[in-house]
């Protein structure tokens, strides 16, 4: 489930008509169990006594004209803690992207986003707040939201890693991700003398299963699962690996990516599945932990580049 929450300054216009947009486009495809939208505004004018004001009446008509119905929403303002709750959050404008880091307390998962961004453009949606003019609102949000759901989409395309695929270029994910992911945790001079397709012999195991994302015909994730291969674990489902190039991190494709990973083990017949993950990594242990794995207690150390780590094993029941 990907969650989406869009944001401008007072939650009655722009920030509204994107979330019923999207919802009507996503409503249309037949995904809505795979989607939770909202909207926020990052300032409180348009929220009285802790009621918020419903969708200001010109946006309201334009969407409903497109067959749309907002009724029963109302301003809210995002909060700090819905960083935590949200895989991305799309402003209309870069005054919204100012507010939206500082509310947060900064993005260091990168789902900040504007939203005509996916449209391949640095413009911001148009305010019709001073023109008047919503449909030419309307038609940049349905533009962006469009490209949006299609971004989300066509990165949603995984299949199992199959002989004419290159392991060149599958190793390549492994080593951009160690590169962006482990800095700071594992030693520099490693990280920046990793060799190209070091992973290749291991993707070429035979008792391993990988999986590959794409955005359109880019690889840009990679999942690795198996039959357990610690004896203490015998009858347990292993995910070895997930890994994606560094700008698709934070966008939610990781979730996906893992769920899918989790859904080929338990059609194996594993009903207990664990992985290994860096003490150190604190971002990628609260990942896992968002998608329903726990820490078990046990771990592991290693030596990565003349530094002692420790991994921690979270785990997951189907």
């Amino acid at each position: 489930m990907i969650k989406i929450m869009f944001v401008c300054h007072g939650n009655i216009c722009r920030s509204p008509m994107a979330e019923f947009v999207l919802k009507d486009m996503v409503r249309y495809r037949g995904l809505e169990k795979d989607f939770v939208i909202s909207s926020s505004a990052t300032s409180t004018e348009e929220i009285w006594n802790g009621i918020g004001n419903p969708v200001y009446p010109p946006a309201k008509a334009v969407l409903k004209n497109h067959g749309i119905d907002p009724s029963g929403k109302r301003a809210v303002q995002l909060k700090a803690n819905d960083y935590d709750k949200y895989d991305l959050f799309i402003g209309m404008d870069r005054a919204n992207i100012r507010n939206m880091t500082r509310i947060l307390g900064g993005d260091k998962d990168n789902k900040i986003h504007k939203l005509m961004e996916y449209t391949g453009s640095n413009t911001d949606v148009f305010d019709p707040w001073y023109t008047r003019d919503f449909d030419r609102c309307y038609k940049d949000i349905y533009v962006g939201c469009g490209a949006l759901l299609d971004k989300l989409l066509n990165c949603n395309v995984i299949r199992k890693m199959n002989p004419s695929d290159s392991l060149e270029e599958i190793s390549n994910i492994y080593e951009q991700s160690w590169k962006y992911a482990y800095k700071g945790i594992i030693p520099k001079e490693y990280l920046d003398n990793i060799p190209s397709g070091q992973w290749c012999g291991a993707l070429d195991n035979p008792n391993r299963h990988t999986l590959i994302m794409f955005d359109d015909d880019r690889m840009i994730g990679t999942t690795s699962y198996c039959k357990s291969r610690f004896e203490d674990y015998r009858d347990w489902g292993e995910i070895i690996s997930i890994y994606f190039l560094p700008e698709y991190i934070g966008k939610g494709y990781g979730k996906i990516l893992l769920k899918k990973a989790v859904g080929e083990l338990k059609s194996l017949g594993f009903k207990q599945i664990f992985l290994w993950v860096l003490e150190e990594n604190h971002q990628a242990r609260h990942f896992y932990e968002k998608c329903g794995f726990k820490n078990s207690g046990d771990y592991m150390d290693s030596i990565i580049g003349g530094k002692n780590l420790r991994e921690l094993q979270y785990v997951y029941y189907v």
